[in-house]
């Protein structure tokens, strides 16, 4: 006993490695917040932080509190979740022993904590309660009034179809019990699978591969409080707008019903080098003079049709391209599709866009001197023709 509480405050004291938002993030699916994280939220930043500024916050928040544990307490701020499947069962079994007082283990371990509150469940509706399994077996068999419950393990149970109540009790032990998920195993009967989905729901429990629906008018729902019927019928809507968003058909449908203009093209490679064909087959067709990119919002789409205006049949003026560079990590793919020669001519507008950026910053204090001196006599021919070198520089170099 003391060797291993010395084992685990030397792992407790360790420093935790740094991880990657990616890993992080990986982890996140997973794993879940241990108890002393969550405390440690209510208590650095109050009562209902946890959930407010963790489980509701986005991922670089997230990062930065688990990370903010880790350094305080040199402690992992997540476990792995502890997962319970349940299968469903039948309920005859001949084995009961309604004697536990020999039956039941000694210790405190996870068999006595489900025998005592399947016990006092039983006592609380009146009903017969049984041990069908030995105390030295590693499985654990119930009886609770007609409905047999069987252990096979920790983590694996098979119950019968009793009354809701019952689906209610075995959720709640599981949660008392640090489960986080319970998993839908073997199940046949539609009715069980809305039972135990429903007990979830009610006891804030979650679970994975339950039903599609949970129909709300069987006669076992028709006593559930109105808070768990409204968190039901929650679920069933989203439910439904899971499964029409994910039918093949209805997103179909949704993309026939938008209005052309709204579907964005899919912009890769090919894209790029269709428009550039495109577009310079209509320049020549047209004689197009000028070409205007105020309006294209795309980078990769500006720098294709630019190379397309300037290509040497063409020849055309590009409008608000002055003072943009076309090759960027933006435009990358979009480049890579022109031919050699375009690519060439790009590199040389760039070039041209640079030098003039210095000459307009070398003349820079040339002409706030020559603005203080007056609009008279040398000085404002001065200005004019020092003006003349800073907007003409550009368009006397376009293109060459």
């Amino acid at each position: 006993m003391t060797e291993d509480k010395e084992n685990q405050n030397t792992q407790e004291n360790q420093e935790i490695p740094d991880k990657t938002p990616e890993e992080r993030a990986e982890a996140r699916l997973s794993k879940v917040p241990t108890d002393e994280f969550k405390a440690f939220m209510e208590q650095e930043y109050g009562a209902g932080s946890f959930e407010k500024h963790y489980l509701n916050a986005p991922a670089e928040e997230k990062d930065r509190l688990e990370t903010q544990f880790e350094a305080k307490f040199k402690k992992e701020p997540l476990r792995e979740a502890k997962e319970v499947k349940i299968n469903e069962g039948e309920n005859d079994n001949s084995n009961t022993n309604t004697d536990t007082k020999q039956q039941e283990p000694q210790d405190e371990d996870w068999k006595e904590k489900r025998i005592k509150a399947w016990k006092a469940y039983a006592q609380e509706h009146q009903q017969e309660f049984g041990l069908t399994s030995d105390a030295q077996a590693e499985d654990l068999g119930l009886k609770v009034g007609d409905t047999a419950i069987h252990y096979q393990d920790e983590s694996n149970v098979t119950m019968g179809n009793g009354e809701y109540e019952k689906f209610v009790k075995l959720v709640q032990i599981e949660k008392e019990n640090n489960t986080d998920i319970i998993n839908f195993g073997n199940i046949n009967s539609e009715e069980y699978k809305a039972k135990l989905a429903a007990a979830c729901i009610q006891q804030g429990m979650d679970f994975k591969n339950g039903p599609e629906h949970i129909d709300l008018t069987l006669d076992c729902f028709k006593n559930i409080d109105d808070a768990t019927r409204a968190k039901i019928e929650a679920y069933n809507k989203q439910k439904e707008e899971e499964k029409r968003t994910q039918d093949p058909k209805t997103k179909t449908e949704e993309n026939n019903n938008q209005p052309e203009q709204n579907q964005e093209p899919q912009r890769d490679k090919e894209y790029y080098k269709k428009l550039y064909e495109e577009k310079l087959k209509e320049f020549q067709e047209q004689k197009t003079a000028e070409v205007d990119l105020s309006n294209v919002k795309d980078a990769g789409e500006r720098a294709v049709i630019y190379a397309a205006a300037k290509d040497k049949s063409v020849m055309a003026k590009v409008k608000g391209a002055d003072k943009e560079k076309f090759i960027t990590a933006e435009t990358k793919e979009a480049v890579s599709t022109l031919p050699p020669d375009m690519q060439t001519k790009l590199k040389m507008h760039d070039s041209n866009v640079d030098k003039f950026a210095k000459i307009k910053q070398s003349h820079a204090q040339t002409q706030e001197e020559v603005a203080a001196m007056g609009k008279s006599g040398r000085a404002a021919a001065a200005e004019r023709i020092n003006s003349n070198i800073l907007n003409n520089y550009y368009h006397n170099n376009q293109g060459r």
